[in-house]
């Protein structure tokens, strides 16, 4: 399944936003696994995941959250 995320929130130059989660693609609550967000504009971030649902329960219930990295 392919899950687009749109997130408005603005950022300042040198920074990064990243997103984590319960599921492997976003690094099981991982945060060093973290993936960074595609910046589309100066208040919007983006990213799409390829998500296996085949490998999560029917019960799954799907958490993530958002952080910022500068200079990186």
């Amino acid at each position: 399944m392919l899950l687009d995320i749109v997130l408005r929130f603005s950022t300042t130059p040198g920074q990064t936003l990243k997103i984590y989660g319960n599921i492997g693609e976003l690094g099981n609550n991982n945060r060093s696994e973290a993936i960074s967000m595609l910046y589309e504009d100066p208040k919007h971030w983006q990213i799409t995941l390829d998500i296996d649902l085949s490998v999560l329960p029917d019960d799954f219930v799907f958490s993530y959250g958002f952080f910022i990295v500068t200079g990186k």
